[in-house]
């Protein structure tokens, strides 16, 4: 290799670096723009304004009838925050499972922008009809005990227990919400003013009393698929859960 030719060689060794250099700091300074935080969704099951307690907490409702809560599992999906009735955030590939007998599922941690701001947020209570044809994997996977088949979807919401004076085995009533199919939808959304918007926590209560008193446990002890009952049911969910004031 003649002086010409090392030298053309390293003339193009240094203008291909110094045409990189400035792309790479580019690069790491629109990554550095990026700033986000976690902000969490604390969901909280309640029995007259009180941490739910499940299994051996024995509660007294209508007509002092007695009540125990074995399970309680659902569906949050579709997390949606909004200023002044605009979406300015929607959580990606948005299922989570909450489960009351394990308490760390009930607290749903988002990655947002740092300077998101909002006045209300919006959750679906189950899974709507598009994740039943994505992949079921994760929280949808149905080794989770959430679903029935494909022709029924998933079970938005099991709530299962014990209740004084009802004709069924030990007294147990089971009702599992679901279904997806035309006059079967079960799914719902969920709509809250948010009151401290610079928290890091919104908590949210569910007041499982609100929804049994409105319940005929002794007629009707258990639905255990889709249907019109199911989706009234469903409706009657949603107004139960509430902002938690701190």
């Amino acid at each position: 290799m003649n002086f010409k030719s090392i030298s053309f060689f390293a003339l193009s060794i240094l203008l291909l670096t110094s045409m990189e250099l400035p792309v790479a700091l580019t690069i790491n300074q629109s990554s550095s723009q990026k700033k986000i935080k976690t902000l969490t969704l604390s969901i909280q099951p309640l029995f007259l304004n009180k941490k739910l307690i499940l299994n051996d907490k024995i509660y007294s409702y209508s007509n002092s009838k007695k009540i125990s809560i074995e399970t309680l599992k659902f569906y949050i999906t579709n997390i949606r925050f909004f200023e002044k009735n605009k979406m300015v955030f929607s959580e990606q590939s948005s299922f989570h499972l909450l489960d009351s007998d394990n308490p760390k599922s009930m607290n749903i941690k988002l990655s947002v922008p740092q300077a998101l701001s909002y006045d209300s947020i919006q959750l679906g209570l189950g899974v709507d009809s598009t994740a039943h044809v994505g992949p079921m994997t994760g929280d949808l996977d149905p080794t989770k005990g959430m679903y029935w088949t494909w022709k029924g979807g998933y079970i938005n919401l099991k709530l299962e227990g014990y209740i004084d004076g009802i004709r069924s085995r030990k007294n147990e009533f089971q009702y599992h919400i679901g279904g997806y199919q035309f006059g079967e939808n079960c799914y719902q959304e969920i709509n809250l003013s948010i009151y401290n918007k610079k928290a890091s926590t919104i908590n949210i209560g569910l007041e499982l009393h609100d929804f049994i008193q409105n319940l005929d446990l002794v007629k009707q002890s258990h639905i255990m698929s889709p249907g019109a009952e199911a989706v009234l049911l469903s409706s009657q969910l949603v107004k139960c859960f509430k902002i938690i004031k701190k």
